[in-house]
């Protein structure tokens, strides 16, 4: 498995994102995570992004804008 940094455009603001791809799968299904309300990918997603890929599924998970690694202001902006 191997995990690429990977950022994306949301609504003009840079948003932080981690691509996880097993190993010997040439176009593998992809599951999207992000989590709840006030969390951050580093908040465990990636304990979940490594099982999917040791059964050949692919993982992107990300910072909603406003939190973690991603930018927006002000920071931890939770809107529903």
């Amino acid at each position: 498995m191997k995990r690429i940094d990977s950022d994306f455009i949301s609504n003009g603001i840079k948003c932080s994102g981690w691509l996880f791809l097993p190993d010997g799968t040439g176009k593998p299904p992809v599951v999207v995570m992000g989590h709840g309300m006030g969390a951050e990918k580093s908040f465990g997603l990636s304990l979940y992004a490594e099982k999917f890929a040791e059964k050949g599924i692919a993982s992107f998970v990300f910072d909603y804008r406003y939190f973690g690694e991603s930018g927006g202001e002000p920071r931890n902006l939770v809107c529903p």
